[in-house]
């Protein structure tokens, strides 16, 4: 590829059992993402990343990427050319805006004591220090 375009991998994310299915890994995929793209010093066209694990699939697709081949290496991919750019930029910020409101949310139910908090904060089985915000 030329100097100009670059392209990028996405190496494994991984959550520590106890926090896992919290959203945690989206919140910072997704993130980075759009940090990276939409700061236009860098040419991103294009983004890869093994797809093994169903919840990364999940991830990715979320954030418009192929679902990975049938056969072969598990990769998914996402073009960001000029035309896909601003799609792909707010699939990320609002992936991410939508997740953060889920875990404020998550923080008000275990501040008030609501039996509806999964508080992501701690691990599963863990009472939440107080203090969060």
């Amino acid at each position: 590829m030329d100097k100009a375009r670059l392209v990028l991998k996405l190496d494994s994310v991984v959550v520590a059992p106890p926090l896992r299915r919290r959203g945690l890994a989206g919140v910072l995929v997704a993130r980075g993402f759009a940090d990276l793209v939409s700061g236009g010093v860098r040419n991103i066209v294009r983004v890869y990343a093994h797809s093994v694990h169903p919840a990364t699939v999940l991830l990715l697709r979320r954030l418009g990427f192929h679902d990975p081949q049938v056969v072969g290496a598990p990769i998914s991919d996402v073009s960001i050319e000029a035309e896909n750019r601003e799609a792909f930029l707010r699939a990320c910020e609002s992936r991410f805006r939508d997740q953060m409101n889920r875990m404020r949310l998550q923080c008000e139910f275990c501040r008030k004591g609501d039996r509806r908090a999964r508080p992501w904060c701690t691990p599963r089985g863990e009472a939440p220090t107080g203090g969060q915000e």
